[in-house]
């Protein structure tokens, strides 16, 4: 598991307490101490040689934006861990909004270097579009149900299967090499807790219209409302600049000396938008770069 270092999609798979979020945190906490950055929808928090570790919150309303340069920044290489993953990206659930969006950003995790550690009892219950991209499956088994003298939940069964063949080179065929191990979870307890809720935003069925006014329309209203009242303080910076000139009879002002002081007064804009802004006013431009204000005078 310590090779899976690029874009790759694991999943847990198994009966219910049968050691499955034990392994995947056991292996988000090994990427944490490769430097990783590791996000998760539950709490994966440890010390080792004296240094705190601790995943961060998982928010997945942040993967529909992971087309934002901020969003992308935040989720390149890195680890995803996603416990009881069928909550999250449930099959039943495909034609839901959210189940869509996020599992549309999982589908750019090459684009991100970003890998994808996910738990889930059945296959079936996992969304369809992310189950036929598995790299590597992994069935765990609680060993304490067949040896009755082992502690509950400390030894697991572990049986990797190297679905796209990019962890061992050798692509697994049904009846082929199934790669057994056995992880002694009882060392990783501490590190988090395995009754812990993990957070879910499939909490209801909606639509693609109910993401978009609850997520991005709010956004979007955010951006034009900062965007109109950054236009009209604008719009009254130079409005008063123009009002200046004319009372001390400077009727001609160079392109320069309209930029520069319309900048000290906190306009904030490109010289096109200040150029457009001029010219509704009335304000005419020579073929000197001068401003003429003249005719403008009125229309203030």
């Amino acid at each position: 598991m310590t090779k899976i270092r690029d874009s790759y999609l694991v999943i847990y798979h198994g009966p219910i307490r049968g050691g499955k979020t034990a392994s995947m945190t056991a292996d988000g906490a090994i990427e944490m101490l490769n430097g990783r950055r590791v996000f998760s929808n539950y709490r994966i928090a440890f010390t080792y040689n004296g240094k705190e570790y601790a995943a961060e919150p998982l928010k997945p309303e942040e993967l529909m934006y992971v087309d934002r340069p901020e969003v992308k920044k935040k989720y390149t290489d890195c680890v995803i861990c996603i416990d009881e993953g069928a909550l999250l990206m449930a099959a039943r659930d495909f034609q839901t909004a959210t189940n869509k969006l996020i599992a549309q950003s999982m589908l750019l995790r090459g684009k991100l270097e970003l890998s994808v550690f996910v738990t889930v009892q059945f296959l079936s219950m996992f969304e369809k579009n992310m189950r036929i991209q598995e790299d590597t499956l992994v069935f765990c088994h609680d060993l304490s149900f067949k040896f009755r003298n082992l502690e509950r939940g400390s030894v697991i069964s572990q049986a990797f299967q190297d679905i796209s063949g990019r962890s061992t080179g050798e692509t697994y065929e049904y009846s082929g090499m199934v790669y057994r191990q056995t992880f002694r979870a009882k060392p990783f307890w501490y590190i988090y807790d395995t009754k812990e809720m993990p957070v879910s935003v499939v909490k209801k069925k909606v639509g693609m219209k109910d993401v978009r006014d609850g997520l991005e329309y709010s956004d979007f209203e955010k951006d034009q409302e900062y965007l109109l009242s950054q236009h009209e303080e604008n719009d009254s910076i130079v409005t008063n600049l123009i009002d200046e000139f004319d009372s001390m009879g400077q009727v001609i002002i160079p392109n320069n000396l309209m930029k520069s002081m319309v900048m000290k007064r906190g306009f904030n804009g490109d010289s096109s938008e200040l150029a457009e802004m001029l010219m509704t006013k009335g304000v005419t431009l020579n073929s000197q770069y001068q401003w003429n204000i003249k005719n403008s005078l009125v229309l203030v």
